[in-house]
Protein backbone atom coordinates (compact mmCIF):
# COMPACT_ATOMS: atom_id res chain seq x y z
CA UNK A 1 0.00 0.00 0.00
CA UNK A 2 3.26 2.89 0.77
CA UNK A 3 2.82 2.85 -3.43
CA UNK A 4 -0.30 4.52 -3.16
CA UNK A 5 1.14 7.56 -1.48
CA UNK A 6 4.32 7.51 -3.74
CA UNK A 7 2.45 7.49 -6.98
CA UNK A 8 0.04 10.53 -5.72
CA UNK A 9 3.05 12.48 -4.56
CA UNK A 10 4.70 12.29 -8.37
CA UNK A 11 1.18 13.27 -9.85
CA UNK A 12 0.98 15.92 -7.74
CA UNK A 13 4.07 17.08 -8.26
CA UNK A 14 6.11 19.55 -11.26
CA UNK A 15 6.90 17.10 -14.44
CA UNK A 16 10.43 18.73 -14.14
CA UNK A 17 10.94 17.50 -10.49
CA UNK A 18 9.66 14.27 -11.34
CA UNK A 19 11.69 13.98 -14.03
CA UNK A 20 14.83 15.09 -12.15
CA UNK A 21 14.02 12.82 -8.88
CA UNK A 22 13.39 10.04 -10.92
CA UNK A 23 16.81 10.38 -12.69
CA UNK A 24 18.95 11.16 -9.66
CA UNK A 25 17.35 8.09 -7.96
CA UNK A 26 17.59 5.77 -11.16
CA UNK A 27 21.49 7.07 -11.21
CA UNK A 28 22.36 6.42 -7.82
CA UNK A 29 20.42 2.90 -7.41
CA UNK A 30 22.14 1.67 -10.36
CA UNK A 31 25.85 3.07 -9.08
CA UNK A 32 24.59 1.57 -5.86
CA UNK A 33 23.84 -1.83 -6.83
CA UNK A 34 26.89 -1.95 -8.99
CA UNK A 35 29.22 -1.77 -7.04
CA UNK A 36 26.96 -4.59 -4.89
CA UNK A 37 26.68 -7.16 -7.51
CA UNK A 38 30.42 -6.12 -8.17
CA UNK A 39 31.50 -7.45 -4.66
CA UNK A 40 29.25 -10.63 -5.12
CA UNK A 41 31.04 -11.60 -7.93
CA UNK A 42 34.14 -11.22 -6.58
CA UNK A 43 33.44 -13.45 -3.63
CA UNK A 44 31.00 -16.13 -4.86
CA UNK A 45 32.84 -16.47 -8.09
CA UNK A 46 36.33 -15.40 -7.31
CA UNK A 47 38.42 -17.64 -10.16
CA UNK A 48 35.98 -16.94 -12.48
CA UNK A 49 36.09 -13.28 -11.51
CA UNK A 50 39.66 -12.88 -11.97
CA UNK A 51 39.65 -14.69 -15.09
CA UNK A 52 38.17 -11.58 -16.92
CA UNK A 53 39.81 -8.33 -18.47
CA UNK A 54 39.02 -5.13 -17.06
CA UNK A 55 35.98 -4.51 -19.56
CA UNK A 56 33.94 -8.07 -18.53
CA UNK A 57 34.43 -7.48 -15.15
CA UNK A 58 32.72 -3.98 -15.72
CA UNK A 59 29.94 -6.14 -17.72
CA UNK A 60 29.30 -8.51 -15.16
CA UNK A 61 27.89 -5.77 -12.85
CA UNK A 62 26.51 -3.96 -15.78
CA UNK A 63 24.33 -6.34 -17.58
CA UNK A 64 22.80 -6.86 -14.52
CA UNK A 65 21.45 -3.69 -13.95
CA UNK A 66 20.66 -3.63 -17.83
CA UNK A 67 18.06 -6.40 -17.39
CA UNK A 68 16.23 -4.41 -14.72
CA UNK A 69 16.42 -1.84 -16.53
CA UNK A 70 15.15 -3.40 -20.06
CA UNK A 71 12.69 -5.38 -17.81
CA UNK A 72 10.87 -2.07 -15.94
CA UNK A 73 10.97 0.37 -19.17
CA UNK A 74 9.72 -2.73 -21.77
CA UNK A 75 6.67 -3.87 -19.43
CA UNK A 76 5.63 -0.23 -18.42
CA UNK A 77 6.03 0.82 -21.85
CA UNK A 78 3.71 -2.33 -23.53
CA UNK A 79 1.34 -1.55 -20.50
CA UNK A 80 1.19 2.37 -21.45
CA UNK A 81 0.77 1.46 -25.21
CA UNK A 82 -1.96 -1.56 -25.69
CA UNK A 83 -3.09 -2.28 -22.24
CA UNK A 84 -4.02 1.90 -20.79
CA UNK A 85 -4.82 2.58 -25.09
CA UNK A 86 -2.51 5.75 -24.13
CA UNK A 87 -2.04 6.65 -27.99
CA UNK A 88 -5.28 4.73 -29.36
CA UNK A 89 -6.33 7.53 -30.96
CA UNK A 90 -3.83 10.21 -31.31
CA UNK A 91 0.21 9.31 -31.36
CA UNK A 92 1.23 12.93 -31.72
CA UNK A 93 -0.11 15.28 -28.89
CA UNK A 94 -1.56 12.35 -26.48
CA UNK A 95 0.31 12.41 -23.18
CA UNK A 96 0.43 10.55 -19.55
CA UNK A 97 1.48 11.90 -16.41
CA UNK A 98 3.58 8.82 -15.45
CA UNK A 99 6.32 9.58 -18.43
CA UNK A 100 7.71 12.40 -16.65
CA UNK A 101 8.87 9.49 -14.22
CA UNK A 102 9.40 6.72 -17.10
CA UNK A 103 12.11 8.99 -19.00
CA UNK A 104 13.52 9.88 -15.89
CA UNK A 105 14.39 6.61 -14.64
CA UNK A 106 15.68 5.57 -17.99
CA UNK A 107 17.53 8.82 -18.97
CA UNK A 108 19.49 7.79 -15.19
CA UNK A 109 20.29 4.33 -16.35
CA UNK A 110 21.65 5.85 -19.41
CA UNK A 111 24.26 8.05 -18.29
CA UNK A 112 25.31 5.03 -15.67
CA UNK A 113 25.52 3.24 -18.73
CA UNK A 114 27.41 5.70 -21.02
CA UNK A 115 29.82 6.03 -17.35
CA UNK A 116 30.45 2.50 -17.51
CA UNK A 117 31.39 2.58 -21.75
CA UNK A 118 33.68 5.28 -20.48
CA UNK A 119 35.72 3.14 -18.36
CA UNK A 120 35.52 0.34 -20.66
CA UNK A 121 37.04 1.75 -23.29
CA UNK A 122 35.60 -0.84 -26.10
CA UNK A 123 32.53 0.38 -26.90
CA UNK A 124 32.11 1.18 -29.83
CA UNK A 125 30.23 4.52 -31.82
CA UNK A 126 27.17 3.35 -32.37
CA UNK A 127 26.41 2.74 -28.38
CA UNK A 128 27.53 6.14 -27.64
CA UNK A 129 24.73 7.61 -30.39
CA UNK A 130 22.41 5.00 -28.95
CA UNK A 131 22.30 6.18 -25.85
CA UNK A 132 22.77 10.01 -27.04
CA UNK A 133 20.19 10.12 -29.23
CA UNK A 134 17.17 8.24 -26.59
CA UNK A 135 18.31 11.17 -23.97
CA UNK A 136 17.59 13.89 -26.48
CA UNK A 137 14.21 12.17 -27.26
CA UNK A 138 13.61 12.07 -23.93
CA UNK A 139 14.00 15.63 -23.42
CA UNK A 140 12.35 16.75 -26.14
CA UNK A 141 8.92 14.89 -25.48
CA UNK A 142 9.62 16.21 -21.91
CA UNK A 143 9.58 19.66 -23.29
CA UNK A 144 6.63 20.08 -25.88
CA UNK A 145 4.35 16.80 -25.04
CA UNK A 146 4.73 15.78 -28.18
CA UNK A 147 5.60 12.71 -30.16
CA UNK A 148 5.96 10.72 -26.67
CA UNK A 149 4.43 7.75 -28.51
CA UNK A 150 7.20 6.92 -30.65
CA UNK A 151 9.78 7.27 -27.73
CA UNK A 152 7.74 5.03 -25.42
CA UNK A 153 7.32 2.35 -28.00
CA UNK A 154 11.06 1.79 -28.58
CA UNK A 155 11.42 1.47 -25.01
CA UNK A 156 9.94 -2.01 -25.81
CA UNK A 157 13.11 -3.10 -27.54
CA UNK A 158 15.02 -2.68 -24.12
CA UNK A 159 13.88 -6.30 -23.79
CA UNK A 160 15.96 -7.62 -26.39
CA UNK A 161 19.03 -6.91 -23.61
CA UNK A 162 17.08 -9.72 -21.73
CA UNK A 163 18.17 -12.93 -24.23
CA UNK A 164 21.48 -10.91 -24.85
CA UNK A 165 22.53 -10.45 -21.21
CA UNK A 166 22.07 -14.46 -21.10
CA UNK A 167 23.79 -15.18 -23.97
CA UNK A 168 26.94 -13.34 -22.33
CA UNK A 169 26.81 -14.61 -19.01
CA UNK A 170 26.80 -18.18 -20.48
CA UNK A 171 29.89 -17.48 -22.11
CA UNK A 172 31.61 -16.10 -19.62
CA UNK A 173 30.56 -18.65 -16.68
CA UNK A 174 31.78 -21.22 -19.84
CA UNK A 175 28.01 -22.52 -20.62
CA UNK A 176 28.64 -22.94 -23.95
CA UNK A 177 28.09 -26.54 -25.01
CA UNK A 178 25.02 -26.50 -23.15
CA UNK A 179 21.35 -26.90 -24.63
CA UNK A 180 20.29 -23.56 -22.95
CA UNK A 181 23.20 -21.19 -24.75
CA UNK A 182 21.91 -23.21 -28.15
CA UNK A 183 17.90 -22.37 -27.18
CA UNK A 184 19.29 -18.60 -25.87
CA UNK A 185 21.02 -17.85 -29.29
CA UNK A 186 17.76 -18.43 -31.09
CA UNK A 187 15.87 -16.50 -28.92
CA UNK A 188 18.45 -13.25 -29.04
CA UNK A 189 18.10 -13.44 -32.69
CA UNK A 190 14.31 -13.39 -33.00
CA UNK A 191 13.69 -11.00 -30.00
CA UNK A 192 15.87 -8.70 -31.97
CA UNK A 193 13.46 -9.40 -35.40
CA UNK A 194 10.43 -8.98 -33.42
CA UNK A 195 11.14 -6.26 -31.02
CA UNK A 196 13.53 -4.43 -32.84
CA UNK A 197 13.59 -4.55 -36.19
CA UNK A 198 9.93 -3.32 -36.90
CA UNK A 199 9.38 -1.10 -34.56
CA UNK A 200 10.33 1.73 -36.09
CA UNK A 201 8.22 0.80 -39.22
CA UNK A 202 5.20 0.61 -37.74
CA UNK A 203 6.04 3.77 -35.79
CA UNK A 204 6.37 5.56 -38.87
CA UNK A 205 3.39 3.69 -40.22
CA UNK A 206 1.33 5.39 -37.03
CA UNK A 207 2.64 8.48 -38.23
CA UNK A 208 1.82 8.64 -41.71
CA UNK A 209 -1.95 7.85 -40.58
CA UNK A 210 -1.92 11.29 -38.48
CA UNK A 211 0.30 12.82 -40.64
CA UNK A 212 -2.24 16.19 -41.48
CA UNK A 213 -1.46 16.81 -37.09
CA UNK A 214 2.22 15.90 -37.60
CA UNK A 215 2.93 18.66 -40.45
CA UNK A 216 1.66 21.35 -38.33
CA UNK A 217 3.92 20.79 -35.62
CA UNK A 218 7.38 23.02 -35.73
CA UNK A 219 9.88 22.21 -38.59
CA UNK A 220 12.49 21.61 -35.67
CA UNK A 221 9.98 19.01 -34.41
CA UNK A 222 9.37 17.32 -36.96
CA UNK A 223 12.81 16.50 -38.13
CA UNK A 224 13.84 15.49 -34.67
CA UNK A 225 11.62 13.14 -34.63
CA UNK A 226 11.94 11.62 -38.13
CA UNK A 227 15.98 11.68 -37.51
CA UNK A 228 15.73 9.70 -34.38
CA UNK A 229 13.47 7.13 -35.51
CA UNK A 230 15.36 6.99 -38.57
CA UNK A 231 18.62 6.36 -36.83
CA UNK A 232 17.53 4.22 -34.38
CA UNK A 233 15.87 2.32 -37.17
CA UNK A 234 18.62 1.86 -39.02
CA UNK A 235 20.80 0.63 -35.55
CA UNK A 236 18.12 -2.15 -35.14
CA UNK A 237 18.73 -3.18 -38.65
CA UNK A 238 22.56 -3.21 -38.55
CA UNK A 239 22.01 -5.39 -35.12
CA UNK A 240 20.03 -7.97 -36.41
CA UNK A 241 22.10 -8.29 -39.31
CA UNK A 242 24.83 -8.57 -37.68
CA UNK A 243 23.00 -11.13 -35.22
CA UNK A 244 21.15 -13.00 -38.06
CA UNK A 245 24.81 -13.55 -39.73
CA UNK A 246 26.34 -15.09 -36.06
CA UNK A 247 23.31 -17.16 -36.23
CA UNK A 248 24.11 -18.50 -39.57
CA UNK A 249 27.69 -19.82 -38.55
CA UNK A 250 26.77 -20.97 -35.49
CA UNK A 251 27.81 -24.41 -34.01
CA UNK A 252 24.69 -26.50 -33.77
CA UNK A 253 23.51 -28.67 -30.85
CA UNK A 254 24.38 -32.17 -32.87
CA UNK A 255 27.49 -30.60 -33.79
CA UNK A 256 29.01 -29.57 -29.94
CA UNK A 257 27.62 -32.99 -29.10
CA UNK A 258 29.80 -34.05 -31.97
CA UNK A 259 32.95 -32.42 -31.24
CA UNK A 260 32.25 -33.14 -27.29
CA UNK A 261 32.44 -36.97 -28.21
CA UNK A 262 35.95 -36.83 -30.66
CA UNK A 263 37.45 -34.60 -27.79
CA UNK A 264 36.42 -36.88 -25.39
CA UNK A 265 37.36 -39.81 -27.70
CA UNK A 266 40.85 -38.24 -28.39
CA UNK A 267 41.10 -37.71 -24.74
CA UNK A 268 40.85 -41.60 -23.48
CA UNK A 269 43.36 -42.62 -26.68
CA UNK A 270 45.73 -39.43 -25.06
CA UNK A 271 45.78 -41.30 -22.25
CA UNK A 272 46.12 -45.04 -22.87
CA UNK A 273 49.06 -44.20 -25.30
CA UNK A 274 50.67 -41.78 -22.41
CA UNK A 275 50.19 -45.18 -20.20
CA UNK A 276 51.64 -47.84 -22.78
CA UNK A 277 54.42 -45.20 -23.07
CA UNK A 278 54.85 -45.01 -19.42
CA UNK A 279 54.57 -49.15 -19.30
CA UNK A 280 57.00 -49.24 -22.42
CA UNK A 281 59.77 -46.64 -20.32
CA UNK A 282 59.49 -48.92 -17.02
CA UNK A 283 59.94 -52.34 -19.52
CA UNK A 284 63.43 -50.50 -21.06
CA UNK A 285 64.77 -49.33 -17.45
CA UNK A 286 64.35 -53.38 -15.59
CA UNK A 287 65.76 -54.32 -18.65
CA UNK A 288 68.92 -51.90 -18.45
CA UNK A 289 68.93 -52.95 -15.04
CA UNK A 290 68.68 -56.30 -15.72
CA UNK A 291 71.22 -56.41 -18.34
CA UNK A 292 73.86 -53.57 -17.36
CA UNK A 293 76.32 -52.56 -19.97
CA UNK A 294 79.99 -53.61 -19.46
CA UNK A 295 81.98 -51.18 -17.74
Amino acid sequence: MWLIPMVDRLITMDENDVFWHAFTTAFLLCVAFHFAFRAFFKRYFRDAYYTLNKSDRISLAEKTMSTAHGLLVGILAIKLIWVDDVWKEDVVDAWHPLLAWLFGTSSGYEVYDMLTMYFQYDQGILMWIHHLVIVLGYQICLTTHLMSFMAVLLLITELTVLPSNIHWYLKVLGKKDTRAFHFNQGLRLWSFVVLRLFMVPYALTRLYFERERFLELSLWVQCTAIGIACTLGYMNLHWTRLLWKIYQKRERLWQTRLRQAVEKKKAALAQKNGKANENEDKATERSHQEHPKSQ
